[in-house]
């Protein structure tokens, strides 16, 4: 698929300060791609991407990724990140002398929020949040901001192999605990029969969860 440079430039880093590079609000599916060829030994770069759920939610950090200084690979790329509410990509440079940054923000595709809520979680039951039929290519994406100590929650995307098979787990991802990366997000999920997408929270206190099923194609 062809993709597009959003936006582009060049960062010097404040040592500490967290940099904002970017931050689209139209629907793509976006990669941040960072040169650090000018760092060296002792400096420490993160870069973070935040997204958001729903449309009137709140833009929360769903990846970062640390690099240290010397790299043997200079070029660094995110993961392609489903954005239906744009996204904001920043850069903080942590240890050493401030380096400048070239940057950009490639753009591809269009995904589409299929379907979104708000689940209040019982606990041990699991909430089936969306069934959809059709044949698309999803993800899961959830904020959980409300996990405090000792909470568990599981997301399932189920699946089936053939037209008249049994929808069964294909996808099962634990989050425990307060997380510092809220929005959780499953892998893509092909479903050329549709899929199944539930939540259960195992243990503590029944929190609310924010969701949204976003189709690719």
């Amino acid at each position: 698929m062809a993709n597009t440079v959003e936006s582009s430039g060049t960062q010097t880093a404040v040592i500490g300060t967290e940099h904002t590079l970017a931050a689209p609000t139209t629907a793509a599916i976006r990669v941040l791609r960072v040169d650090r060829n000018a760092m060296v030994a002792g400096d420490l770069l993160t870069l973070r991407v935040k997204t958001k759920v729903l449309t009137g939610g709140t833009i929360r950090e769903q990846y970062h990724w640390n690099y240290p200084g010397l790299p043997a690979n200079p070029v660094v790329e995110s993961i392609p990140i489903v954005t239906p509410f744009g996204a904001t990509f920043t850069l903080q440079q942590t240890a050493g002398t401030g380096r400048s940054y070239d940057w950009s923000i490639l753009s591809f595709g269009t995904p589409v929020v299929e379907s979104s809520g708000t689940q209040s979680a019982t606990i041990g039951t699991e909430h089936s949040l969306a069934t959809p039929t059709t044949n698309k290519t999803r993800i899961l994406r959830v904020d959980c901001v409300n996990l405090a100590a000792a909470d568990l929650v599981i997301l399932r995307a189920k699946t089936k192999i053939l037209t008249g098979g049994t929808i069964r787990a294909q996808h099962t991802v634990a989050y425990y605990n307060a997380q510092t990366a809220p929005i959780m997000e499953s892998p893509v999920v092909a479903g050329p029969f549709g899929a199944t997408f539930t939540l259960q929270q195992v243990t503590a206190v029944g929190r609310s969860f924010d969701w949204a099923v976003i189709t690719l194609d």
